[in-house]
């Protein structure tokens, strides 16, 4: 494919590259700057998505971020750091081993907490027991519904009158 002077993909489009981004596509996606009404907005175009026209902030935003020469890119994608796992992994050991001993701390205690079970299941049970309140929305849409039909004969036929 014929590059520009970038080293950007060339596009059809009558509008200079201004720049370029990776895709989610993971392919590589220039950057335009409309002309006419919508001068104020990015547009992209990407050889499997195609062109992206959309004018929401958050995605204006982020193409307004984009990398003006190819080499800028690959340079960006070579210099990323790997996210550490290693962190995350001794956040959630810990969490486990706290779990564990938590667990062995309380099952001297589940005795007690079975004795103090059946008040709560009584408080349960006298909530689940009461009658459901009723509810007066079956006849709201009946008398809306008339309303708009008497209204509608009165003011159709002043209407139609004149």
């Amino acid at each position: 494919m014929a590059k520009d002077k970038n080293g950007w993909p060339v596009r059809k489009s009558t509008n200079p590259t201004l720049g370029g981004m990776r895709c989610r596509c993971g392919d590589v996606m220039t950057i335009h700057q409309a002309k006419g009404k919508r001068e104020k907005f990015l547009y992209s175009t990407c050889d499997i998505c195609g062109t992206d026209q959309r004018t929401g902030k958050r995605l204006q935003d982020s193409w307004s971020r984009y990398f003006t020469t190819m080499d800028e890119l690959l340079a960006s994608e070579q210099t990323k750091p790997e996210p550490q796992n290693n962190g995350q992994q001794d956040e959630s050991d810990s969490v486990t081993e706290k779990a564990s001993k938590t667990l062995s701390e309380t099952g001297s205690e589940s005795r007690n907490s079975e004795a103090k079970a059946p008040p709560t299941a009584s408080a349960t049970s006298r909530t689940a027991t009461q009658p459901p309140k009723p509810t007066q929305t079956d006849a709201k849409p009946f008398w809306a519904i008339f309303r708009g039909i008497v209204l509608g004969a009165i003011f159709g036929g002043v209407i139609t009158r004149f």
